[in-house]
């Protein structure tokens, strides 16, 4: 099985559209979509809402599933351009300066980098990648899954803006992407199912 973990709507609809997937029966803590093969949370924004929605996607997961958390990110003008698409390589959670080591034996041509999670909004420009959730994912995704089937697909956003975001602007953020983002998944669960 493969669960898919999104802070917000607009992240998960063009994957909603690309797996087909279905509004599950009402869900009284999450809205969750999925066909046969996908599950996909919406969580909300922060690590303790990813962390949240994770644990509660994959309360009935095996350890040989798979785990993405896809969404956006703000991203440093000199490593990333506004729509480029990022696996991440090592997770920094900033208020526990707890380091995550990612699988990066992966079969795709993504970038890779650091992505640090914060509790809230940076708009001070950074070297790196950053988001609200990652960290949140990966800590409650490794309670039940293999390190090595856990990723993080970042679409950069913005460089810092103070300027918020249009729900469209996320949507096409992700939809541009799309093609790479399911090409990721099925390359790496190929590649897992063959070690």
């Amino acid at each position: 099985m493969i669960y898919i973990v999104c802070a917000l709507k607009n992240e998960a609809v063009p994957l909603i559209k690309k797996y087909d997937l279905k509004k599950a029966q009402e869900e009284k803590n999450f809205s969750i979509y999925k066909n046969e093969n996908i599950q996909l949370v919406i969580s909300g924004i922060g690590k303790l809402k990813s962390a949240a929605a994770t644990a509660y996607l994959l309360k009935n997961s095996d350890k040989n599933d798979f785990a993405f958390n896809i969404g956006v990110c703000a991203g440093g003008q000199k490593i990333s351009k506004i729509g480029e698409l990022f696996v991440a390589a090592r997770i920094l959670d900033n208020a526990s300066n707890k380091l995550y080591f990612c699988n990066t034996n992966f079969n795709h041509n993504l970038k890779s980098s650091m992505l640090t999670t914060y509790d809230l909004p940076q708009f001070s420009p950074k070297n790196g990648l950053c988001d609200m959730e990652a960290s949140g994912f990966f800590v409650s995704a490794l309670n039940f899954l293999h390190n090595k089937n856990i990723f993080v697909l970042k679409a950069v956003s913005d460089h810092f803006s103070e300027e918020e975001f249009k729900k469209d602007e996320v949507c096409n953020l992700i939809e541009q992407n799309i093609n790479g983002i399911s090409d990721f998944i099925a390359h790496n669960i190929q590649l897992s199912s063959n070690l």
